[in-house]
Formats: structure tokens, sequence, C-alpha cells
């Protein structure tokens, strides 16, 4: 439908009104054809009054389209010549100027499109069109070829006929892949004989290669299987040697350290066991004990280095370790407590002593006071909980005690700096971890840290501790805290307690 335009002049916008109403009445209930007729013989009328310009090409368009609908009803032959417009009568409308008529004859050429090649054929198409549409779309009437290109040519002039021109297309590139369909079909029937024939041998050639490469990877996988035992075994007893090394070496220290009555015994055992000395050489072994009584108060006590002030740990809730603690003697107390240390009972909460740093160990000292393995450090003025009575242990007519304690979790955590960038700023990188209590061995410098500085943790129990380390170490990371990287299923984790940061220290 072609809307109303008040652009128009008055009569202009009747006769489109008029087209609007007979339109959707032919929709909608029967027309006759005498009406449809009086309409065209009123456009070709109205000409006289209309001069060349928009409003004639408005009507000469509403004339177009029902001539050509008069064709697909039957109701005008397709050779019977095509109506147009009447003359503009420039003398009785209402244009009078010489200017204006002179123009009217200079375009008065413009009706005679109505009678062209092209605009008949287009009135063909468009009457096929409509036939199209009210016969259900049926494909009968489709176009193909050269017909298709000279409609989709005239496609612009009317709506109807793109749409035949766009079904057309389609059914065209339908029928043109269904015709390659076919040709492939019918090249695979050519060829399926020879590619069976060429399969048949290819599937006898690759069952050949897959057998031999199944017995080879057999093969290999038994020699992977007895590789890889070898390797375990190996170091289970690499581990198992290392930590007999570590209790002998750990062994031959206290034996130094306490005096016992052949202290060099147990560092000739491990020296002869290792290979490092001739026998000769470990009979020259001599030890000479120190001047004076040994001190009750050394043994797990490190003094504080005195160039460190000193300061008492971050009180935290991050969790618990458990082992035993050096109590001193009754003498020499390393904990503020007044009574008598064999007094102490379970439950009961003591403090380090400031200024000393006090070995945690993994359980109590054997009979012959050999001492067991570090699992953590206790910083002065720590605070931890008993959870059993002190035991007394014996040595050079001193009674020492050690007791079985929980310890904050930080004060069994060791943090491994790795860094790359300003070596000046290692040491104030360690000593604002201190506060915290955890341990911080010497820094080591890396090739590469990663592009966002970083806290890794490989066990759950460290992830609170390793977000305080994070948090506190964000002066060197731009005033941004470190991010923590959770490990808990790495290959090769270390042993529970250990943390690492990795950072770039900016200059």
């Amino acid at each position: 439908m072609i809307p109303a335009d008040s652009a128009f002049s008055p009569l202009v916008a009747q006769l489109r009104q008029q087209h609007q109403d007979l339109a959707r009445r032919c929709l909608s209930a029967q027309v006759g054809a005498d009406e449809r007729q009086a309409f065209i013989d009123e456009l070709i009328a109205s000409g006289k009054v209309l001069a060349s310009g928009r409003d004639r090409d408005a009507v000469r368009k509403l004339l177009f389209y029902w001539t050509a609908d008069a064709v697909s009803r039957g109701e005008r032959s397709r050779e019977e010549p095509l109506p147009s417009l009447q003359p503009f009568d420039g003398e009785k409308a209402d244009a009078g100027s010489a200017v204006r008529r002179a123009l009217t004859m200079a375009q008065s050429s413009e009706d005679i499109e109505a009678t062209t090649a092209d605009t008949r054929a287009a009135i063909r198409i468009a009457t096929l069109a409509r036939q199209w549409m009210s016969d259900n779309r049926g494909a009968g009437y489709l176009l193909t070829g050269e017909a298709l290109q000279e409609a989709a040519r005239l496609a612009d002039k009317d709506p109807d006929i793109r749409t035949l021109v766009d079904a057309s297309t389609a059914a065209e590139t339908v029928r043109a892949a269904a015709e390659a369909e076919r040709t492939a079909a019918e090249l695979y029937k050519a060829k399926r004989a020879k590619m069976v024939f060429i399969g048949f041998i290819a599937g006898a050639i690759l069952v050949l290669i897959l057998s031999i490469t199944g017995i080879y990877l057999w093969r290999v996988t038994k020699e992977l299987q007895t590789t890889r035992l070898q390797l375990e075994t190996t170091t289970a007893r690499l581990a198992d040697f290392d930590k007999k090394n570590q209790e002998e070496a750990r062994s031959a220290l206290d034996a130094l350290r306490w005096g016992r009555d052949d202290p060099l015994e147990p560092l000739k055992k491990l020296l002869k066991r290792l290979g490092d000395a001739q026998p000769e050489e470990l009979d020259r072994l001599q030890y000479r004990p120190p001047a004076g009584p040994a001190s009750a108060a050394q043994g797990d006590k490190i003094d504080r280095d005195p160039r460190v002030p000193t300061l008492r740990p971050v009180a935290t809730d991050l969790g618990v370790c458990k082992g035993v603690l050096w109590l001193g003697s009754d003498a020499a107390k390393l904990i503020e407590y007044q009574g008598a240390l064999k007094d102490l009972k379970a439950g009961a909460t003591i403090t380090v002593n400031d200024g000393v740093n006090i070995r945690l160990r993994e359980k109590m000292p054997a009979a012959n006071y050999v001492m067991t393995p570090q699992i953590g450090l206790i910083p002065g003025g720590a605070t931890l909980k008993l959870t059993g009575v002190p035991e007394r242990h014996t040595r050079a007519g001193v009674d020492q005690y050690f007791a079985p304690v929980d310890a904050p979790r930080q004060y069994c955590v060791r943090v491994f700096i790795q860094y790359v960038g300003d070596d000046d700023q290692v040491d104030d990188l360690r000593a604002r971890l201190r506060p915290l209590g955890v341990q911080v061995p010497a820094a080591q410098e890396v090739r590469k840290a990663p592009a966002d500085a970083e806290v890794r943790v490989f066990t759950k129990d460290d992830r609170g501790v390793a977000n305080l380390v994070a948090d506190q170490l964000k002066p060197f990371n731009g005033g941004r805290k470190l991010a923590v990287v959770e490990l808990y299923n790495f290959p090769t984790r270390p042993a529970p307690g250990t943390i690492e940061v990795w950072i770039t220290l900016k200059r």
C-alpha cells in the first residue's frame, strides 16, 4: 500500500486514498472489474491537470499498479496497448505562465515512459508475480535463466517483482546445489571401487604398522616401568640416606656441645660412612673441651643479634603447631615464671623471655640428651600454651626442663625470599617480616620473577600465614597486597611450614 502524504496536492492525496481503499477492499471483498476500470479511467483523466513533477509521477505509479492488476486478473490483454495519463492542459490548469507551459512541453515526454519496452516488461512480470502470489506461490511460476535476469533488472520498479525475483533466486540456488550434489554423488560412485581397493591395501598396511608399533610400545612400557621402579627405589634410598646423615650430624653436634665421654665418636661414624676420611685421619681427630663448666643456659637457646631491636611478635589466630620447648632450668629460666618449673600444669600459658629465640623440637630429647629435629623457632616475647607437664632431663648436674606446647602457627613457618632487582631492599624486606615471628632465611636472587609479585603456599595449614605475609609486604609492591598462589597439588611440594615469596624489587 502507498501511504498518504500531506506533501502532495489535494487531488493526488485524494487519488492515493482511493487507491488504498480500493486495494484493501479487493483483499477482503468482491470488487467488480467495472469499479476497478472506473478508477483507472479516473487516473488517466487526472493527467490533464497534473504538470510534470512529483504529483504526476505519483499518479503514473498508481496507473501502473492497477494496469498490472487488471492484466493479472485477465481483465486486460497483455497485447492491448498500455494506458497513459492524458496530456497536461496548461491553459486550463493553474500553471498559466509561459515558463510553466514551456517546462510542461519539455517534460511531456515522460508520459511516453508508460509505453516503453521496459515498462511493458515490468507490467508483464508484475502480472506474473501477482498471479504467483495468488496461486499459493506455486513453483511453476518461478523464473530461471534470462527471464530471471530480466526480472532482476526491473525488480526496483515493483515490490512484487522483487519478491518473485528473491524466491526464484533462492530456488535457483537450491537447484544448483542439488545438481552439484548429484554430480558429486556420481563422482563418488565412480571412485568408490577404486577407493575401496586403496582402502583395503591401506588398512592392511596400517594393521601391520600398528602391530609392529604395539609390540614396540609394549617393550618400551615395560622398560619404563622397570626404570620407574628403579628411580623410586633410588629416591627412597637417597631420602633414607639423607635423613640418616641429618640425624648423625645432629647427634655429632649435640655430642660436641654437651661434652660426652667420647664426643668425637658420632662424628667419626658419620665421616667413615660417608667416606670423607681415611682411618688414619680419623684417628688424629682430637676433642678439646671448653675451659670451665658449660653454662646451663646454652643448648636450644639462640641469643638475639644485638643489632636487631627487640620486637614482640604480632598476636594472630592462624592455627597452631605442636612441639616440645626447652624451658631452661630453675636457676636460668627461659620463660617469664617465678615458681619452680616442675610445678607448671597442662593448659598454662607461658611467655618466652625477651631477647632469646628457642628452637621448637619435634619430640622430647632422647635418654642420652640427643635432640629431635627442629620444627620451629620461638621468638622472645611469644606466648604459648602447655599441653602437658614439664619433663626433667639432667645434664652436667643441672636439671633442665622441656614441655609439650601449642605454638602459634607462624613460628613453625619459614619464608624463603626469591627476588629480582635491588639488593639494597632485601634486608628491609626481611626486617618487615620479623614482627610476624616467621623464620626468614637469607634471600636468594633469581634470574626471573613473575610479572605480579606472589606468595606461594603449599599446605592449607599455612594459608593464613601466607595471607599475613602477602599483606605485610605491600610497601614493596607499590602498596598492593601480594597475590597468594595455592599449590596444594604441586608434585614436588616442600615440607609443611614452607612459604615462598617471589618478587621484583624495583629501584
